[in-house]
């Protein structure tokens, strides 16, 4: 038991803290690229399910279920995200664009979970072209920020 609660309390110092400080505008850097990337994959998700909605290629309630989740994701790692205060000039820039990235997307999955809640395919397509832009502009910043 002692030695199950120590290997438990070894790994999890080995987990970053993904909300800890950063002292540093390269370490703030990364968090933001981390940032980005989870919210293309929940921007990218809920374009899929807008498209799905507006094809008719799968049921309401499952996509209702899908986006709310992506929806989620993309809520909590924002929230995270501002949670870490930029360390320097540099690093404020870094997080303005970001906000500047996060907002549309998340306003996107949004509007698209109001749609598909409310059976409404009109909106879809559109939505679902916005949220790929979207996540392919997150997933650019990602990569430069890495």
């Amino acid at each position: 038991m002692v030695l199950a609660v120590l290997s438990l309390t070894l790994a999890a110092g080995c987990v970053a803290n993904a909300t800890g400080p950063a002292r540093t505008t390269g370490t703030y850097s990364h968090k933001a690229a981390a940032t980005a990337g989870v919210a293309s994959s929940n921007a990218a998700t809920a374009a899929q399910a807008a498209r799905a909605g507006a094809e008719g290629k799968a049921q309401f309630p499952y996509l209702s279920v899908l986006i709310a989740d992506a929806e989620d994701g993309l809520g909590a790692v924002t929230s995270t995200f501002d949670s870490i205060q930029p360390p320097s000039e540099e690093a404020e820039a870094i997080r303005a664009e970001l906000d500047d990235l996060l907002s549309p997307a998340s306003e996107d999955v949004s509007a698209a979970r109001v749609a598909i809640r409310r059976g409404d395919a009109t909106p879809l397509s559109d939505l679902s072209s916005s949220l790929e832009e979207r996540a392919a502009a997150l997933s650019d910043f990602e990569e430069r920020h890495r």
